[in-house]
Order: C-alpha cells, then sequence, then structure tokens
C-alpha cells in the first residue's frame, strides 16, 4: 500500500495546479508543502500568472493612451506655433516641421520605455506584500471554514490573490461525483426502458440527487 501511495503521490508537488490550489486554500496554505521549495516555486508559478494577465491589460492602457497623447502633441504644437516669433517665422517651414517631428518621435519612444517596465514590478511587488501578508495569518478551521467564503470577505485586502485563487479553486477536487451521475443514468436506461428519451432521463436524475432536500416529502 505505501509503494502504491508513493508511486501515485510522489510527484504531487510538482503539479501546479495542485500546488497553488493547496497555497490559496486559507485552511491549508503552505503548511502542507514537504519542503521551502516547494513554497518558492509556488511564489515563481504566481508571479509567472500574475505577469500574463497584467501584460494584455497594460498594452490595452498604452494604445488607450495613445490617441490622447496625439491630441497633446498637437495643442501642443499649436501652442508653440502661436508663440513663435517673427523672427522664427521667417525660419523656414521644413525645418520647423523637423524639430516638431523631432520632439514627438522622442516623446513616443520614452512613453514606449517606460509603459513596458513600470507594470511588471509593481505588480510582483504587491503580490509579494499581499502573499506575505496572507502565509501570515492563521489558517481557519478545516471542518466549519469555507474558502470561497473566506475569500469573498478578504477579497478587498488580497485583490491579485483573490483573482487566482477563483482560477485554481473552482475545479473539483475529485472525478467522482461525474462518475457517479454516468452510473445512475446507466441504472436508469434499463431494458424496459429502451424509449425513455434524453430529457425525461436527465429528469430523473434530477429528482434523484434533489428529492433528499425535501426529505423525500413530494
Amino acid at each position: 500500500m505505501r509503494e502504491s501511495l508513493v508511486k501515485r503521490f510522489s510527484k504531487l508537488e510538482e503539479t501546479k495546479m495542485v500546488v497553488l490550489a493547496c497555497l490559496l486554500d486559507p485552511r491549508y496554505k503552505n503548511n502542507v508543502f514537504s519542503s521551502d521549495a516547494t513554497l518558492t516555486k509556488a511564489k515563481e508559478w504566481l508571479k509567472e500568472d500574475v505577469t500574463s494577465q497584467e501584460e494584455p491589460a497594460a498594452k490595452e492602457g498604452v494604445n488607450k493612451k495613445e490617441p490622447a497623447a496625439a491630441e497633446d502633441i498637437s495643442e501642443e504644437e499649436q501652442a508653440a506655433a502661436e508663440d513663435i516669433s517673427e523672427e522664427d517665422r521667417r525660419t523656414p517651414k521644413r525645418q520647423q516641421r523637423e524639430q516638431v517631428s523631432c520632439r514627438s518621435r522622442i516623446d513616443d519612444m520614452f512613453s514606449s520605455l517606460l509603459a513596458s517596465h513600470t507594470a511588471e514590478p509593481l505588480a510582483k511587488s504587491y503580490l509579494e506584500d499581499e502573499l506575505h501578508l496572507y502565509l501570515k495569518e492563521p489558517v481557519i478551521d478545516r471542518r466549519k471554514g469555507d474558502p470561497l467564503q473566506w475569500w469573498r470577505q478578504n477579497e478587498g485586502r488580497f485583490k491579485l490573490l483573490a483573482t487566482q485563487a477563483r482560477k485554481f479553486l473552482c475545479p473539483p477536487p475529485s472525478s467522482v461525483p461525474s462518475e457517479r451521475i454516468f452510473s445512475e443514468v446507466s441504472a436508469i436506461y434499463e431494458k424496459n426502458r429502451s424509449r425513455l428519451t434524453g430529457e425525461h432521463a436527465e429528469q430523473l436524475c434530477f429528482l434523484h440527487h434533489n428529492l433528499v432536500l425535501l426529505n423525500w416529502e413530494y
């Protein structure tokens, strides 16, 4: 039996879905990890996921700002054109256009360089702070505690972690319920019910699961 358990669960801490689901579960956190290396690996996985989600949002923000920046440049160009003195007006128009285009190109270059390097470090620093505070808090009761309810109540304090918690805590921990449904449906479809439609079979399966909630009083 021990060999079977080792064979099935020896590489469990190398599975990203399992590790992050345990870490983001306030009933367990990092207390179930066998070593600190697993926690370090989980932090790296979280940073990668947060960064991958922040990059599209940052690109959308830059794209939205580009038309506004173009309008600001045009207003600045108009203000600069109004302030030009009589001597500057005598300068060739071609030279004026080159100066304006040079300024706009430099502004575009700095905006693109700075926009690509500010979002990622900020997201990582916020994530590290949230994770540090989250791990310092005590775990909730394993039997009575509801992890989804806990994240709903603490979403304002852990915004980045709450997004990841919704992602990794939503999958079912096992496939037993779905397999049980297949067994029930196979019991409903018998030889004497060969003309049973799929809609009626679905209704019978629904009643089988929900009549228990009514104490079989119907």
